[in-house]
């Protein structure tokens, strides 16, 4: 849609709230946690978007590391305008890596709270992943 249209109708985006990594049978799906801004009939209410679907933890954080930095040099870089020093820039770009690392982190602390809160341990892990490389190899 083009910025035309949408300026018309004086649409407020939904902010990001944070981020989730949500094991199913098959994957890791990384997702985000958004609310319904102010003119959405659920205004205030939480849902979650895909992002995308990946076979290991480290693999759904680096790509969550890679895409929070991208989106918070992009939104350091419009405040901070056309005009700035080289180590000006640098600084900046640094603060947003930053600030990604931090919302990497609290996902993945979410989702160590998420299995704890299931019953879920690092030995219950251990043993399913040693059952089924036992399995694989009969």
């Amino acid at each position: 849609m083009n910025n035309t249209l949408t300026a018309g109708l004086n649409l407020i985006p939904n902010e990001i709230e944070g981020y989730r990594i949500k094991p199913d049978y098959y994957n890791w799906t990384l997702v985000s946690l958004k609310r319904h801004g102010i003119s959405s009939k659920y205004a205030g209410t939480l849902y979650e978007t895909p992002i995308g679907y990946y076979k290991s933890i480290p693999v759904a954080l680096s790509n969550l590391l890679n895409l929070e930095a991208r989106l918070e040099a992009e939104r350091t870089g419009k405040l901070a305008g056309l005009e700035e020093s080289k180590e000006a820039a640098e600084h900046r770009l640094i603060a947003a890596f930053e600030r990604a690392e931090k919302s990497v982190l609290k996902a993945a602390l979410a989702l160590e709270a998420d299995l704890v809160a299931a019953g879920v341990t690092l030995s219950s892990l251990s043993k399913l992943a040693f059952d089924s490389d036992t399995a694989h190899n009969d």
